[in-house]
């Protein structure tokens, strides 16, 4: 199966967390924002592939799921995109104010922009939009 180039607002995407991210059926906003590169929030492109083979070993594992245009509309300073490889991955990408085009990996990297409060609400809409599996 050949993997488009674009993500379409309808494709749904999958992005794997922690279970203590998903209790009670709401979904918490660490789960977008435990990674080592904070600003992209990487996700399965579910039409693409089966997210859940990627978890089924891990116990402490689940997935939740957004809608890439729901994300378009709701979040302006996100982006939708493929990001390859693999092919079936796509990212969130989070434009923070001040470290557009910076290598920010860290919590405390934020922090010292003044930025992780602006990614942390981030991640609380986005956790709005999400629906835990």
């Amino acid at each position: 199966m050949t993997v488009p180039d674009d993500v379409d607002d309808d494709e749904e995407l999958a992005r794997r967390c922690d279970k203590r991210d998903t209790r009670g059926g709401a979904v918490r906003w660490k789960a977008f924002i435990r990674t080592k590169v904070p600003l992209e929030i990487s996700h399965d492109r579910v039409k693409y592939c089966d997210p859940w083979a990627a978890i089924a070993n891990d116990p402490r594992r689940t997935l939740v799921f957004l809608v890439a245009g729901e994300v378009r509309v709701a979040i302006e300073n996100a982006r939708v995109v493929p990001d390859k490889p693999p092919e079936e991955h796509a990212l969130v990408g989070v434009y923070v104010t001040g470290v557009q085009g910076t290598a920010i990996e860290t919590k405390a990297e934020l922090e010292a922009v003044g930025a992780f409060k602006e990614l942390v609400d981030v991640a609380m809409r986005l956790a709005e939009l999400a629906r835990a599996a």
